[in-house]
């Protein structure tokens, strides 16, 4: 059958390719997770061009074109997507900059759609696999962890969200309660930048629950300007690695006392290429919101790989894992050139629900019962970056993450 090609503006045009509809759509979202991640590590040097110069109708013209032309796609695509990019009135040059290396076996680019793409599909168990557990999921008010809260409820789980937006968790609750009726879901809430707030949130449920099941630690964001937590830590640090530090350690003896229990942390494919610097893990150097956001994600695989070390033989797993890009809430109001380029990654990014496959799989599936320190991608193990393989590294960032949350407590 014939294929579409990606045209910038979200038109489809015939290319004659032998490529099935199924094929392209899988490139298409492989190549928003390689567009989006490689954003993330600094767009490289053909980035350098508009980062340097906030060419925003250059990038939004030939920001496809980069991607195409890392392997994507055959020379008449790169060149059609460039016309199309002067068709926006991008500068001839500035579009032209974004040229690569174009590899003439390469397979066509993917093409743009509109709307939702299908939903996941439900877990085996006809919504009985998690009967009887309780769930505690932070960043559960949008985006995939809405989406998992409510496939864990639709199964049979009794969800605790840990949220701070009263409004959204009020109607995601509404959700969840409709998913699974009758089970007192319920919101503890807490601003999960603060530690102090993060270990309350922790001690109330430790208290109140009679057993935690499964934690699952979701919340992130990214800031495209430095911002400073209460505790006066790097705010991308604070949310994305120190909440799942602080609410892991105080859930931790209750999740122990339920095993056989699970952990489970949403991480990022964005971890490959960053590297940790443990003289400024709070980026006051200087400071890229990506850089900060792909860091804060290799930090949480050497969390999940120090803690799966520190829970054997505990009958608790650890396991974190890459959700793919996802057409969220994600980057909305990080503000800057990072909100102006979420919407062309955006372009190929799979669903909610398809994102939320893996978190749902390795909070819920039996297969993966006996497995712990792993990194999980499409709900099957993958192999991360080097730096997220460091032991030394991961029980290094263990010891200073101590250090950071003992003195948070020292002066609250």
């Amino acid at each position: 059958m014939g294929a579409v090609g990606f045209d910038i503006s979200c038109g489809v045009r015939p290319l004659t390719t032998s490529l099935t509809r199924g094929e392209i759509e899988r490139r298409q979202h492989e190549l928003a997770d390689m567009l989006f991640e490689s954003i993330l590590a600094g767009l490289g040097s053909t980035g350098a061009v508009v980062l340097a110069g906030a060419d925003m109708d250059a990038m939004l013209a030939g920001g496809a074109a980069w991607a195409v032309a890392q392997g994507w796609g055959e020379t008449r695509d790169l060149e059609r997507i460039e016309e199309n990019g002067r068709m926006a009135g991008a500068r001839p040059e500035a579009a032209a900059a974004w040229r690569g290396p174009v590899s003439d076996e390469s397979p066509s680019s993917a093409h743009c759609r509109r709307g939702r793409l299908r939903a996941g599909s439900k877990a085996a168990g006809g919504g009985t696999l998690m009967d009887g557990k309780t769930v505690v999921l932070t960043g559960g008010t949008s985006g995939i962890g809405e989406v998992a809260a409510t496939e864990l409820a639709r199964q049979g789980a009794r969800i605790i969200l840990v949220a701070r937006d009263r409004e959204r968790a009020s109607q995601t609750l509404a959700h969840v309660g409709r998913a699974g009726p009758g089970l007192a879901h319920r919101v503890v809430y807490a601003n999960l930048a603060s530690i102090a707030e993060t270990r309350r949130a922790a001690a109330e449920i430790a208290v109140a629950e009679p057993r935690v099941d499964v934690l699952i630690n979701n919340a992130g964001a990214l800031f495209n300007r430095r911002q400073t937590s209460p505790d006066g830590l790097e705010m991308t640090f604070a949310v994305n690695h120190m909440a799942y530090f602080a609410m892991t350690e105080g859930l931790r003896d209750a999740l122990i006392r339920s095993a056989p229990a699970r952990i489970v942390s949403t991480a990022s494919g964005a971890h490959r290429g960053a590297a940790l610097d443990f003289d400024d893990l709070q980026s006051q150097r200087a400071y890229s919101g990506f850089r900060a956001y792909a860091r804060s994600k290799l930090c949480n695989i050497l969390f999940n790989r120090e803690l799966a070390r520190r829970l054997e033989g505990s009958g608790v797993t650890a396991n974190s894992l890459h959700p793919g890009f996802v057409a969220t809430r994600f980057g909305a109001n990080s503000g800057g050139l990072t909100q102006a380029l979420m919407p062309l990654a955006k372009l190929g990014a799979i669903s909610a629900a398809k994102g939320a496959e893996t978190i749902v799989h390795l909070a819920s599936s039996p297969d993966v019962a006996a497995i712990s320190g792993g990194y999980f991608y499409k709900r099957q193990p993958e192999t991360p970056s080097p730096a997220a393989q460091d032991d030394a590294a991961a029980s290094r960032l263990w010891a200073e993450s101590e250090r950071i949350a003992a003195r948070a407590a020292s002066q609250a």
